[in-house]
């Protein structure tokens, strides 16, 4: 008998919707975790994951630990850079989340220099810093010498 599902549909009464048997089936294939040929790409991405689900447990120092294994991994992955940094300053560690993302605008900046990367870094310097203005005019002067000229440099607010 083919399987059947009970969908509520807004109503109190239920319908039922039959799928039809499939007629041959696929031979399973072993995951990608256990293929030892798995990329490094794909193990950052596994990596941001797991940090991910910390993030959701609000264990941030775990995540943080995640996050600087795919930072050692590939040192260009800027998702992680970004939420390694958030998860410093969720710790209540703010001059280590502001010099995280400074660090990776130094070491990598062709891969570090997007638009949520510098708004999380200037928003950390408006909470940071008391005169803000010029460690952001610092970095909007800094992103108009080394950014292509499609970047968005108005994501500094200044």
């Amino acid at each position: 008998m083919p399987p059947r599902f009970h969908i509520p549909l807004r109503s109190t009464t239920a319908r039922t919707i039959q799928f039809p048997r499939r007629t041959h089936t696929r031979p399973r294939l072993p995951p990608r975790a256990l293929n030892p040929r798995v990329s490094e790409g794909n193990k950052n991405l596994v990596g941001r994951n797991k940090a991910l689900v910390h993030v959701v447990a609000k264990d941030y120092a775990a995540a943080v630990r995640e996050y600087e294994e795919c930072i050692e991994r590939d040192s260009s992955d800027v998702v992680a850079v970004n939420n390694k940094a958030l998860c410093l300053m969720y710790l209540r560690d703010l001059s280590d989340a502001i010099k995280v993302m400074e660090s990776a605008l130094e070491r990598v900046p062709t891969a570090a220099l997007n638009e949520s990367l510098v708004v999380n870094l200037c928003s950390m310097y408006e909470l940071a810093y008391v005169n803000h203005t010029d460690a952001k005019r610092t970095l909007n002067t800094w992103i108009t010498r080394v950014a292509p000229d499609d970047f968005d440099s108005s994501c500094t607010r200044m």
